[in-house]
């Protein structure tokens, strides 16, 4: 898509509702990013990107405005608990792994764009591979044919070389319509014998599989066996599709991607705030200087070569329910010019998630209960209900925001989805009183706020 602010802000409208302030430095972000591409060097290299540190609490759409932009932009993204990461020389993951790993993802987004780029011509190759195991085939028949093509081959038949070029032309135009994908061609295949055991006094299983693939070398056969043409048109394709792609020249174009475009989301900063000198807040101070080298920009290397981190867009969160941002490293916080504070959700926001959203809630267990033939209205008082219900139990309990809505959806719709196999009711409607019915022990939250002054 292009990348206009505008744009971008709708398509995040349709999959996050709500933090209008947060989508927008995000918007702007991507877009100043993307912007500099077009600016000629030198002055192209000295335009970082403006990395965003979101602060707000659990379950308020943080990951999800950081994923949803990444899939709107088809940027490698990469979502860390930077809790995980420990600084150098203690035992635990170092912070270059996550560059490593989005790297990866970088990888796997080019092979796609490849493998699409490459796929016709492939086709047509196994195509004609398909053809030729056909006519080749004890089991090939003229019965694969229909009848109007019969009586055309039985009138050509005297002239060899022409009768082989229509039925190839034939072969080809039902493999290609999938005509033959149900049936079955006999071939000559290797027979392993996979299902051997072996009994050992210890439990190293590299060598297990060594011993493993010694003796099942032995035991190899080409045997005759029928196939379905499906099985060996897919098999035939991955392996065209794999000779046919450059992966040097993919591994340059993913590095490339991933240093221009890529996005890093680091969740839960806030926990690797120090405020003492013990061992643990030792490691948390030394990860804090780690994870500086990588937003300020380093060279990580890589099995597949050197990812420059200067123009990778790092969008950091937390809750800071015990510090604060200024707590963090002062160099860190400098890398994070953009800070935006999100709200706790409303009940209106409740209901938008339940019904608005492209994937909302209400469409996900629809689907999931249209599978068993079972049709689920929801009404809006039913709707309202249930987000009301989620909205008290996130004010009296632990606030865990929309994430609240999936255990009350799942109380909610549990009888039905335990014996839905056989679930008598094809049409359920749930109303406000059907909501009251199976949230019973929920809807205590809700009776106490009536008497809350």
């Amino acid at each position: 898509m292009n990348i206009v602010p505008k744009k971008m802000l709708l398509e995040l409208d349709k999959r996050v509702i709500g933090q209008k302030n947060a989508k927008k430095a995000i918007v702007i972000a991507i877009y100043n990013r993307y912007s500099r591409l077009k600016i000629k060097e030198p002055l192209r290299s000295e335009i970082i990107p403006k990395n965003v540190l979101m602060i707000g609490p659990t379950g308020v759409g943080k990951t999800e405005i950081a994923r949803n932009i990444a899939k709107i932009t088809n940027s490698p993204f990469i979502k860390v608990e930077i809790t995980k990461y420990t600084e150098v020389g203690y035992v635990g993951k170092d912070v270059e792994s996550i560059i490593k790993e989005l790297l990866e993802v970088g990888i796997k987004q080019e092979k796609e764009l490849e493998i699409k780029k490459k796929k016709k011509i492939a086709l047509d190759i196994v195509e004609e591979k398909i053809v030729n195991l056909l006519m080749i085939s004890e089991n090939f028949k003229i019965d694969f044919f229909e009848e109007h093509e019969k009586k055309f081959l039985l009138k050509i038949c005297k002239n060899t070389f022409i009768y082989n070029k229509v039925i190839k032309f034939f072969l080809k135009k039902k493999v290609r319509e999938k005509k033959f994908h149900d049936k079955f061609i006999k071939m000559e295949v290797l027979e392993t014998n996979d299902q051997m055991e072996i009994l050992l006094p210890f439990s190293n299983n590299n060598i297990v599989k060594e011993i493993k693939t010694v003796f099942s070398n032995f035991k190899d056969s080409y045997v005759k066996k029928d196939i379905k043409i499906k099985d060996i048109f897919k098999s035939l394709l991955d392996e065209e599709i794999k000779k046919l792609l450059d992966f040097k020249k993919i591994n340059l174009k993913a590095i490339a991607r991933v240093e221009q475009k890529g996005i890093v989301f680091l969740d839960e900063i806030d926990k690797i705030i120090s405020k003492s000198y013990n061992n643990i807040d030792v490691s948390r101070f030394g990860v804090q200087r780690d994870l500086l080298s990588l937003v300020e920009g380093t060279i990580v290397n890589t099995k597949y070569g050197t990812v420059k981190t200067d123009f990778i867009l790092f969008i950091a969160s937390g809750a800071f329910h015990f510090s604060e941002p200024s707590d963090l490293i002062p160099e860190l916080q400098g890398r994070f010019p953009i800070k935006v504070k999100l709200e706790h959700l409303t009940r209106k926001d409740f209901v938008k998630i339940l019904t608005v959203k492209e994937n909302s809630l209400i469409k996900q267990y629809k689907a999931i209960l249209k599978v068993e033939g079972i049709k689920a209205n929801f009404t809006l008082d039913g709707i309202k209900k249930i987000a009301n219900i989620a909205f008290l139990i996130n004010e009296k309990t632990e606030n865990i925001g929309a994430r609240c809505l999936f255990t009350v959806m799942e109380k909610l719709l549990e009888k039905i989805l335990f014996s839905i196999s056989n679930f008598k009711e094809k049409n359920v409607l749930i109303d406000k009183f059907f909501v009251k019915k199976c949230l019973k022990k929920l809807i205590i939250f809700e009776d106490l706020s009536k008497n809350i002054i």
